[in-house]
């Protein structure tokens, strides 16, 4: 028993490296180059230590610790208006080289926080960080991870236990930020490496879909998983986080999580891994 628990533990872990392999793969057939994926292998190596010291030291959080973590992370969204834009898009923090996806890493997070909140009936502040958090994201802005964000906050409003009046609230700020997110003039022009990279797979015909399938099965097992044996509220809203992260890359150029070039959303996962099941000892 111990010994298949812990291949199940290592399975859960695999996503974004078999997915870092196929992006990797993709546009090096097609002669672009992959020099950037060593953000990926930035995002494994400081992302699965990440989630095991969560699934192993994380405890309780109270009220006051939620509403520190929340607000710091809203904080890290809105510092990225600081830094300079691409054709008035504010969504990075740049450290060197290298361009951080804040809103990748700390909304699994958020989402987290909103979780527990409403666990406590704390819904007011439930209400007031899901506003502002998709404010920010549709000012930065930020259509596709409005859409995520929105969709999976939902997920948490009606899986709780609140009243029908709270979640008609939360319906209507999810429907005015995703109005405002989509609405926002998106001038980015498409980089290969990280918002064309399905386009690359689906090339590879039969292969490249079911590539494709393995790698996606391993992205999406551990939180199905958890939705099965524990939390299943916030690994539903995780799932849905993720679906559609991939399903606006076909609406705009969005970056493609897990398969584009970019560490941020690999540690958002692995954020997500850590965070998702209830009992915090696989």
């Amino acid at each position: 028993m111990k010994n298949h628990l812990k291949a199940t533990s290592t399975l859960f872990f695999l996503g974004p490296i078999l997915a870092t392999i196929m992006g990797l793969i993709a546009v090096r057939y097609f002669d672009i180059p992959s020099n950037v994926f060593f953000t990926n292998a930035i995002g494994i190596i400081v992302g699965i230590p990440l989630a095991m010291l969560i699934i192993f030291k994380w405890k309780k959080r109270i009220k006051k610790e939620l509403l520190i973590a929340a607000f710091s992370c809203i904080a890290l969204l809105a510092i990225c208006f600081f830094f300079p834009g691409i054709n008035m898009v504010y969504r990075w923090i740049q450290l060197g080289a290298v361009d951080i996806n804040v809103s990748m890493i700390v909304l699994p997070l958020i989402l987290y926080c909103i979780n527990q909140l409403l666990r406590e009936s704390f819904v007011t502040y439930a209400l007031i960080i899901l506003c502002i958090t998709g404010l920010i994201l549709s000012m930065q802005p930020d259509a596709g991870q409005v859409s995520a964000f929105g969709v999976a906050s939902l997920v948490l409003f009606f899986m709780n236990n609140v009243k029908w009046s709270i979640k008609l609230a939360a319906v209507l700020v999810i429907a005015l930020i995703g109005f405002l997110g989509w609405n926002r003039v998106d001038l980015l022009e498409p980089v290969d490496q990280v918002q064309d990279v399905l386009v690359m797979i689906y090339d590879f015909g039969p292969i490249g879909y079911f590539g494709l399938f393995i790698v996606l099965a391993a992205a999406f097992y551990p939180f199905a998983w958890f939705a099965v044996k524990g939390e299943r509220t916030l690994s539903v809203a995780f799932i849905l986080y993720l679906i559609v992260q991939l399903i606006v890359t076909e609406f705009g150029n969005y970056p493609v999580p897990l398969l584009g070039a970019g560490g941020s959303a690999i540690i958002g996962w692995y954020l997500m891994l850590g965070l998702a099941p209830k009992n915090k000892h696989i």
